[in-house]
Order: structure tokens, then sequence, then C-alpha cells
């Protein structure tokens, strides 16, 4: 988790804890400073046995949270599912976020209300989600978040809301890389990192890898954007998640850092 110093000491402060019951495949919503959190478990799984859902984060205006990889400074949402103790594997899904820069600060994600999509694989027989969730909500503080949720699947009923609410959260995702809209290659140049892509001249990069929060604001040179490496990459290269956006269309794909 980053912050810029000034709200390292509020944020501090600021914590927040909910602890929900369960309701028919969602939980109810944590109310919290600037917004409110809940989680959307669909009741139907897919042939494989996973769930759909969604993290829904409402903000109040002039608030915000952030992208998978915030920037310079930020929390980046996460969630920790189990069920009965055991845990279940969880992946999580981002809108296109938007670059935004308060005055210097420059940070990557959403000034309005936003649902992660998430994919969970419970074990068989799973008739209770308990999730943990750490984001943050920020203003001119940020105040990390952290709720706990218990959502039951096993035999809820199938509610119309809940179940257009995790199809509208991955309807909002960006759409596959294609020729004209994807990046082609990338690799290390001393601290930064050179990125290949066919995109339109007002495309944004967003990056984000598992080695942690590295990258700085990416800047366009021609058909290449340069990302400043705010930490090195692993020696053995690493694979990253990337965005590009441009306007109302987006997509979203991997690449591999040569060096």
């Amino acid at each position: 988790m980053r912050m810029s110093p000034t709200r390292v000491t509020a944020a501090c402060l600021l914590t927040f804890w909910c602890a929900l019951p369960a309701a028919a495949a969602s939980s109810d919503w944590a109310q919290v400073q600037g917004g409110a959190v809940r989680l959307v478990v669909s009741s139907r799984p897919d042939a494989q046995g996973r769930l759909r859902g969604a993290l829904e984060v409402e903000l109040e205006p002039g608030w915000k949270t952030y992208w998978r990889e915030p920037g310079g400074s930020g929390v980046p949402p996460s969630v920790t599912v189990t069920a009965d103790g055991r845990p279940v594997a969880a992946g999580m899904d981002f809108p296109a976020p938007r670059r935004h820069d308060d005055g210097g600060d420059i940070w990557a994600g959403y000034d309005r209300s936003v649902a992660f999509a998430l994919t969970l694989a419970p074990p068989p027989g799973a008739g209770a989600l308990d999730a943990s969730v750490f984001l943050g909500v920020c203003r001119d503080i940020c105040i990390p978040v952290q709720a706990s949720f218990r959502v039951e699947t096993a035999g809820a009923a199938s509610l119309a809301g809940e179940e257009r609410a995790v199809a509208d959260a991955f309807a909002a995702l960006p759409g596959a890389p294609r020729p004209g809209m994807r990046v082609v290659s990338a690799r290390v140049d001393g601290d930064s990192l050179t990125v290949e892509a066919e995109a339109p001249p007002a495309a944004e990069l967003f990056l984000a890898s598992d080695a942690g929060p590295v990258f700085g604001t990416p800047k366009r040179e021609g058909a290449a954007f340069r990302v400043p490496l705010l930490e090195p990459l692993p020696a053995g290269g690493t694979r990253l998640a990337y965005t590009l956006a441009a306007g109302d269309e987006a997509v979203a794909g991997a690449v591999d850092a040569a060096r």
C-alpha cells in the first residue's frame, strides 16, 4: 500500500472495519466515509463450478477509489475469500480506469461509482463464502477500508437485481486486444520500460505487475510509451497486465517484459 506522506497519518486513524450478516447471494451495504461497499455473488455456477461476483463501490461526489496499480500513491483493491475455512481462488478484473492529476499527485482509478468483477472457485458443497476486502476511498485524505462480508450461495434465490449487478460488472470490462488496439512488446531500458503499442494517438496506457507497484506515469513517444520504473522489475522478467483506453474503447491483455 502506498500513499502520499500527508495521507498516511490520517489514514492510520480512519481505518474502517465491518462484519455484515448473510443475505441471499449478496451482502448488505457497508457504509463508509465517502460511500458504501457490498459484495454480490451470482447464485448460478458455471459448468466448472465457478461463481461470478461483483465488488460494488458506491462513491459520493468528490470521492475516488483506485485501479489495481494506482501510480505514485494509492490503495489498490484486494479481496480474500474462504469457504468453511478453506481458501477460495478469487480473480478480480477491472473496468478501464482514468488517469487523474490532483495537483501533482497522478493516480489511476475511478472518481465515480464502480464495480470490480470477481470470478470465484469455491470447493464443492460450500454453502457460504466469507470475504475480506481491502481498498482505499479517498478525498483530501485516503481512508483504507477493510470490510468483512458473508454471502450465502447454496440454495440462495436468484434475484434479478443481484444477477444484473454481476452482469453489469462483467459487461463493463475492457475487450480483448486486437490489431490497431494492443500492446506489441515491452522491454526494460535502464530505469524505464519501453512499451510498443498499436493504438490511437490519444490512447492511455495502464500497467500492473505481480511484482508490486513499480510504474510511474507512461509518456507517449510516437508508437511507444516510455514508463518510469519506480522499482526494478525481477531479474528474470515479469508478466505485465495492461489496459489500453481511448475514449469509450478499451482493451486489456498481458505482455512479457524483456530485458
